[in-house]
């Protein structure tokens, strides 16, 4: 076991500029710090861009019919890797989070969409029933008219 600066490595050490945490050897030496096992820590902070390219005017929101094309015939998200290629391969999660970000921008962009349409809905709705109020008034109106004139 090595022990410096405040921590112990025990099972690993450092090789060619990277740690090694609980074993000797590393198959992939473009991780600077590989670890074997759980990693536990009180925060942990990833670089990234963030997903705000969703709210640009020249962003093209997918259709939902497109997306529910893609997720029938792959089983997953546009975008986001499939289950079987994150166990396989594991998972960038800084990048993860940006691609989680963008469907969270995406579906609150859906969300706009839709209420604007349930809105006009609603006020077409409402214009209806004072169309239909006012037919209503109209024929009661001739009715009474015909009535009178047959007494």
């Amino acid at each position: 076991a090595t022990q410096s600066a405040g921590f112990r490595i025990s099972g690993g050490g450092i090789m060619g500029g990277n740690l090694l945490i609980g074993k000797t050897s590393q198959t992939n030496t473009s991780y600077k710090l590989d670890v074997a096992g759980p990693v536990r820590a009180d925060q942990v902070v990833v670089n990234t861009t963030g997903a705000d390219f969703v709210f640009d005017p020249t962003y093209r929101l997918p259709s939902l019919s497109s997306t529910a094309a893609y997720i029938k015939s792959q089983h997953h998200l546009p975008g986001i890797p499939a289950a079987e290629q994150m166990q396989r391969e594991g998972l960038n999660v800084g990048g993860n989070q940006v691609k989680l970000l963008q469907k969270i921008e995406e579906l609150t962009l859906y969300i706009i969409d839709q209420d604007n349409h349930i809105r006009d809905q609603q006020q077409a709705i409402q214009q209806l029933k004072e169309a239909l109020k006012a037919q209503d008034e109209r024929m009661n109106s001739l009715e009474a008219k015909m009535k009178n004139k047959a007494n």
